[in-house]
C-alpha cells in the first residue's frame, strides 16, 4: 500500500486518512473546435493523478486541513502521484 501525504506527515499525523482502491489517472485533452461527425484532433492533452480518495485528501490539504491517502499504485505510476502531492504540500 502507497501512502501519500498531501499535508500532516511534518506535522506528525494526518487528521483525515482517505483510501483509494483504484487511483486513477485523469487525461485531459483540448480540442480547438469540436466538429461531430468530423475527426478531431486533440492540439493538447494532460495527465493528473485522480480518484475519489486522493481529490478528497488533495481538496482538505488545499483547506489547510492534514490528511493523508492510501491506496496501491503501479510501478509506474508512482511518480505521477508523488508530483502531483509534492504540488498539493505546496513544495
Amino acid at each position: 500500500m502507497n501512502v501519500l501525504y498531501p499535508k500532516g506527515k511534518e506535522e506528525g499525523g494526518a487528521e483525515v486518512a482517505t483510501v483509494t482502491l483504484n487511483p486513477a489517472i485523469d487525461r485531459t485533452v483540448s480540442v480547438a473546435n469540436l466538429r461531430l461527425g468530423a475527426v478531431n484532433r486533440a492540439e493538447l492533452a494532460g495527465d493528473r493523478a485522480g480518484g475519489k480518495g486522493v481529490n478528497v485528501a488533495a481538496a482538505l490539504a488545499d483547506q489547510g486541513h492534514r490528511a493523508v491517502a492510501l491506496g496501491f499504485l503501479g510501478r509506474d505510476n508512482a511518480g505521477l502521484f508523488e508530483v502531483f502531492f509534492r504540488f498539493a504540500r505546496g513544495g
